[in-house]
């Protein structure tokens, strides 16, 4: 993921039930897709989800915290995450500082 640059990540997991997880799936990648990129200081995000189709990983990177916690702020990122916390059984938001990203050559 990412360049270097990125100084901040964060990592926000669903429980899902697996009869709604394609939907809360595509609603967290359309989200991504609509807001993230024009978000001052937004990197990069993935949408991952686990072969049983019951957890789903969003993974974010930033240029920092403040970035980050801005777009936290933003009403469409923040209505969106609501909307998806709304769907899932627990949700839990992990931060994390770049430590080393490997890329192949």
């Amino acid at each position: 993921m990412g360049e270097q640059k990125a100084t901040f990540v964060c990592a926000t997991i669903l429980e899902l039930k697996a009869s709604d997880f394609d939907s809360v799936s595509q609603a967290a990648a359309r989200l991504a897709q609509r807001a993230a990129p024009s978000t001052p200081g937004f990197i990069e995000a993935a949408v991952l989800g686990s072969e049983e189709k019951t957890r789903l990983l969003l993974l974010s990177q930033w240029e920092s915290r403040d970035a980050w916690a801005r777009a936290e702020w933003d009403n469409e990122i923040g209505r969106g995450v609501a909307d998806l916390a709304q769907s899932a059984s627990s949700f839990d938001v992990r931060t994390f500082l770049p430590v080393a990203i490997i890329r192949a050559p």
